[in-house]
């Protein structure tokens, strides 16, 4: 909880035990000067009555001043809520992704595994495409039209070239909002050998809030230094060992819940349970006064 004059804040925690105590004493005073003037009978059954409303009342008296007080302060809660989010598929297409370790070959698996990572998608999410070898392409933007996605698929270069992560990312990043939950999940099987150098790619996305999410398909040498750049953007790592691996892992992602952070006024709801404390404390008081 934040508030907007801090200072009140802190005077309504002072004043919640303050008011309280000095409540009780003043009973307490007003008791003992009752008994000065009493004779037994009075003072036996005063002393055989329960104390407890009365410490009640005084405490809904306390709050209730201190929560106008608190109300007064501007008081804001966060929350956190469900958000629809942007993913950006950043996929290797160097000549590595070839390689049929992964059957049919590393490249369509990962073509596959990105299918079904469309297909099991929340229908908020919108998923832009990005292939990378020497160079980057931009094949879609972020995107919630399912349809789409699919026919940017079929777009994918036939793997050939060097590999360019490093690239990939910033062209991943520059599709992105400039705000709300955003993510990127790279699929690669090696080490950058060619373009900008990952670190300063990996950087720039923690600077922007910017989730990396890293797939590594084969025996990548790579690896470990993605597992590191996904920790320093709280993102997700793995290394699935067989096509049905990678379609888990990447399904996995796709329902990932994204959440968004809002600030909340609780101005009115402080004020009315303040005064219902008063009420209460005034309407329990005079009710006890009468017996």
């Amino acid at each position: 909880m934040t508030f907007a004059h801090p200072a009140l804040a802190i005077l309504a925690a002072i004043v919640l035990p303050a008011g309280f105590l000095g409540q009780r004493l003043t009973a307490g005073l007003r008791c003992r000067s009752a008994f000065a003037y009493s004779n037994l009978d009075f003072m036996t059954s005063a002393l055989n009555t329960p104390r407890w409303p009365n410490a009640a009342f005084d405490f809904a008296c306390a709050a209730s001043f201190s929560l106008l007080l608190a109300a007064s302060a501007g008081p804001r809660v966060w929350i956190t809520t469900p958000a629809s989010a942007a993913i950006v598929v950043c996929l290797d297409t160097s000549g590595s992704m070839n390689t049929r370790d992964i059957r049919p070959s590393r490249a369509s698996a990962a073509v596959l595994a990105i299918r079904s990572f469309v297909n099991v998608a929340p229908t908020g999410l919108r998923i832009g495409l990005v292939s990378f070898a020497g160079d980057a392409q931009r094949l879609l933007a972020p995107t919630g039209d399912r349809r789409a996605i699919i026919e940017a698929l079929e777009r994918i270069p036939r793997p050939n070239g060097q590999t360019a992560i490093g690239d990939g990312l910033l062209a991943s990043a520059a599709m992105l909002p400039d705000a709300g939950p955003r993510a990127i999940v790279l699929v690669t099987d090696g080490a950058n050998n060619h373009g900008v150098d990952p670190r300063a790619a990996v950087r720039k996305l923690a600077a922007t809030h910017i989730r990396l999410n890293a797939i590594v398909v084969g025996g990548a040498p790579f690896s470990e230094r993605l597992r590191k750049y996904t920790m320093e953007t709280s993102g997700i790592f793995s290394r699935p060992g067989s096509a049905a691996d990678l379609m888990a892992q990447i399904a996995r992602l796709a329902k990932a819940r994204f959440d968004a952070r809002a600030s909340r006024d609780c101005t009115v709801p402080c004020a009315v349970v303040a005064l219902f404390l008063g009420a209460a404390a005034w309407l329990g008081a005079a009710g006890a006064a009468r017996l």
